[in-house]
């Protein structure tokens, strides 16, 4: 695969509920996300409570989860590079 042509997107489910999330991602062959290479979903069983400006503590852990799932691609997400 060439990483330069890769690309992939992560979004997580929370169930604020139950203090668990599933995170996804979905990783592309090309910058137009035609063809899907391969995809990833992780139940992560504890979660931290929503904290406005606190990324760090509930989306990232989340997020890393999938990174290191996927070998650590670099992707954006519809918020910007992460």
């Amino acid at each position: 695969m060439d990483y330069a042509l890769t690309a992939g997107t992560v979004d997580v489910q929370y169930d604020d509920g139950q203090q668990r999330a599933t995170a996804a991602l979905v990783v592309c062959g090309e910058l137009t996300f035609s063809s899907v290479v391969s995809e990833h979903v992780a139940r992560i069983s504890r979660i931290e409570p929503y904290e406005a400006g606190r990324l760090y503590k509930r989306e990232l852990p989340c997020i890393a989860r999938e990174g290191n799932a996927a070998a650590v691609l670099p992707f954006s997400s519809a918020k910007g590079s992460v």
